[in-house]
């Protein structure tokens, strides 16, 4: 089949959960189809990634749209005009309301022993609030040029580029993957808000509507869980709904790690995904106190990925015990002898953090939510907790038992190799494409 891909951003490198999870997807499905990928980049670091995945997929068409980015010109402004004098009075005045704000900025942050702080951050970063800047003019009409050069199937992925199905060709089959349905997302952050205002409400219902609406508009739907699967076909039962799961490729590195007893801890995961500084903040603000009283020997929670530097700034302030080791190429061989703690509190779909710890032998401490979709068992395979005592009590008693570390990292490698298998996803993805709608094993 000749199966178009859109997505909203290059998957690659493989530095994050998510960019492992597509990339696989895409390798393995280049075998069987004639795929084609449909990309936007803004940037040259961007672009280049767009050529190291060509090179790293290879046998695959890529369509590479490139956003503009404007350059001001001198004469736009008219304080250029302003004599010498004036305009450094000038810029020195903006340095200096500048300094305020970014002091007033970190005093913010540094209220971690204040509840204020973390719900203004949740509500701050609410998709509640987001806009959409993907569907730009000259990006929709580079799609609608593409989309009609003779696919069987068009598959669009991630909610920013959802819409997109009302320029897509009436004739050809449409799917649309939903990695994280966002008006649970939503849900989720308006839980966690201080306060909600009426509006707030209504601007959730708009949002949800719309959303389910252009689901509505795709042939078929795949989400990456049971939970998500069952959740909108509630909201749309006559639509065709496919559970198909992410995967990750357990590599060579990973096939020779063994189980190695943990002495500290570790959280994987990008700054710039709401969900995970919120779960860290909580981590900081509500469990790491707790587990301090629970501790009389120092330990360490390494927080791996890119942050902004303003919460690790606010997440290392009085918190010895937090570091941050930056991106990690040998992601595999940093999580053996740690623990993995995911306190994950906003979001749906799957978590790949969880499926990278598992593939590391690296024991894991996880909320409901952290592993929703998973066929994750409490004190089988993983230790759940959504409470911080709950939470700092897990993590302190899986610190001083090798033996319960051993059962649990084993017991979840089993699982995963039982449930999360790349070659079982690829047959569910295939019958979907396939079977034309009809309904699928996953």
């Amino acid at each position: 089949m000749k199966i178009l891909f859109i997505l909203p951003y290059v998957p690659y490198p493989l530095d994050s959960g998510g960019n492992q999870a597509v990339y696989t997807m895409l390798r393995s499905l280049k075998e069987k189809h004639e795929v084609s990928l449909l990309l936007t980049t803004e940037g040259e670091k961007a672009a280049m990634n767009v050529d190291l995945l060509k090179k790293a997929l290879g046998n695959i068409t890529v369509y590479h749209h490139r956003r503009i980015q404007k350059k001001v010109k001198p004469e736009d402004f008219s304080y250029m005009k302003l004599h010498t004098r004036i305009a450094c009075k000038f810029f020195r005045s903006v340095a200096s309301s500048m300094e305020r704000k970014i002091s007033r900025r970190r005093r913010k942050y540094l209220m971690l022993n204040n509840n204020r702080v973390e719900n203004d951050f949740v509500r701050a970063h609410s998709m509640l609030f987001a806009n959409n800047d993907y569907l730009t003019s000259d990006y929709c009409k580079y799609v609608a040029n593409v989309v009609n050069k003779g696919f069987d199937i068009i598959q669009v992925e991630f909610f920013e580029l959802l819409p997109l199905v009302y320029i897509l060709p009436s004739n050809v089959r449409k799917i649309f993957v939903h990695h994280e349905l966002r008006f649970i997302r939503i849900e989720n952050e308006m839980n966690l808000f201080k306060e909600k205002k009426m509006k707030d409400y209504i601007e959730y219902e708009l949002r949800k509507s719309m959303e389910l609406h252009a689901l509505s508009q795709y042939d078929d739907i795949i989400t990456l869980s049971e939970v998500d699967k069952q959740i909108l076909k509630g909201f749309l039962p006559n639509l065709s709904i496919h559970c198909s799961p992410a995967a990750i490729t357990v590599t060579s590195t990973t096939e020779t790690i063994k189980f190695k007893e943990s002495k500290n801890f570790v959280f994987v995961g990008s700054g710039g995904h709401t969900p995970n500084p919120d779960g860290m903040i909580w981590f900081c603000h509500e469990v790491l106190p707790i587990l301090r009283k629970l501790e009389a020997d120092p330990f360490k929670v390494y927080i791996v990925g890119n942050w902004d530097s303003k919460i690790r700034w606010a997440l290392t302030q009085n918190n010895p015990e937090i570091v941050f080791p930056g991106f990690i190429e040998d992601l595999a061989s940093f999580l053996n002898g740690k623990i993995s703690i995911i306190p994950i509190r906003i979001g749906s779909g799957i978590r790949i953090k969880i499926l990278e710890a598992v593939s590391s032998f690296s024991p894991f401490v996880t909320t409901s939510k952290g592993c929703e979709g998973l066929n994750a068992i409490h004190r089988q395979n993983c230790l759940i907790a959504d409470t911080p005592m709950e939470f700092a009590q897990a993590m302190s008693i899986l610190l001083h038992d090798a033996n319960l570390q051993d059962n649990l990292s084993r017991n979840a490698f089993e699982m995963m190799k039982k449930h999360v298998r790349v070659d079982d996803f690829l047959d569910i993805r295939n019958q979907i494409y396939l079977n034309n709608g009809k309904s699928t094993v996953g």
